[in-house]
């Protein structure tokens, strides 16, 4: 028999001759981690899912772990730099000023699991990922 991980589009894994070691993560990648996503539970088993492909795919799940590590280190600097900057700048429109109650940034870094996920359901390169850290402004209007 054949086993599919990730859904629609992916990779067929032959699941006889395999390791019991890799059995194990390929159940817990096709069968709890979805369960888990759909319960609304997913980032309690980001753990899981990350041993998952680890177990079944070292040495990419190694290449991008090292990636990961080195880009994360940057952009954690450009993150708080560029979410001071901008709540300097938003303060400082006369204009937004007058018609807001005031500013939120919410910052957020992609995690490891989602990274490789993305590489590898999208057979992208580490180097094409480029939604590793994100801003969000929440702007709170004066309510008259």
């Amino acid at each position: 028999p054949i086993s599919y991980i990730g859904g629609t589009g992916s990779i067929a894994v032959p699941f006889d001759g395999i390791k019991p070691k890799h059995n194990l993560a390929l159940e817990a990648l096709q069968v709890f981690v979805p369960v888990s996503n759909a319960l609304g539970l997913g980032s309690s088993f980001n753990e899981l899912e990350e041993l998952g492909y680890k177990a079944i795919f070292p040495k990419t799940y190694s290449k991008v772990q090292r990636w990961y590590a080195d880009t994360w280190k940057s952009g954690h600097l450009t993150l708080r730099s560029a979410k001071r900057d901008l709540l300097s700048c938003l303060y400082s429109h006369n204009r937004l000023k007058e018609k807001t109650e005031r500013f939120e940034l919410q910052e957020r870094t992609k995690n490891i699991v989602s990274t490789f996920r993305k590489v590898f359901r999208k057979n992208k390169k580490v180097e094409e990922i480029h939604d590793m850290i994100g801003l969000r402004i929440i702007v709170h209007p004066i309510k008259r």
